[in-house]
């Protein structure tokens, strides 16, 4: 299927176990995978906190159906490393 450059590509976040941001497009409703992600485009999707934010190369996605379950996990996991990143500081201040 090709990819049309119209389409409003948003990231949601990150798939926590395969490591691919996970996109929306707010036009069609559609979804899809980024699998080719660097570290710093996976870094920036979990530390927006599920806060989605526009994806500026439509040519990169590749159009999956995605479970809402996975979305479901990705926001859990993100939501978990901002809780862990909060708390790191109190045990290591506890630690000393």
């Amino acid at each position: 299927m090709s990819q049309s450059v119209s389409f409003d590509w948003w990231v949601l976040g990150c798939d926590p176990i395969q490591g691919h941001l996970l996109v929306k497009c707010r036009l069609t409703q559609r979804t899809g995978v980024v699998k080719s992600a660097t570290a710093e485009e996976l870094l920036s999707a979990s530390a927006k906190n599920f806060t989605s934010y526009p994806w500026t190369e439509p040519e990169r996605v590749t159009e999956t159906p995605l479970k809402p379950h996975v979305i479901h996990l990705a926001k859990q996991s993100q939501n978990l490393s901002t809780f862990m990143r909060k708390t790191q500081p109190l045990v290591s201040r506890h630690n000393e």
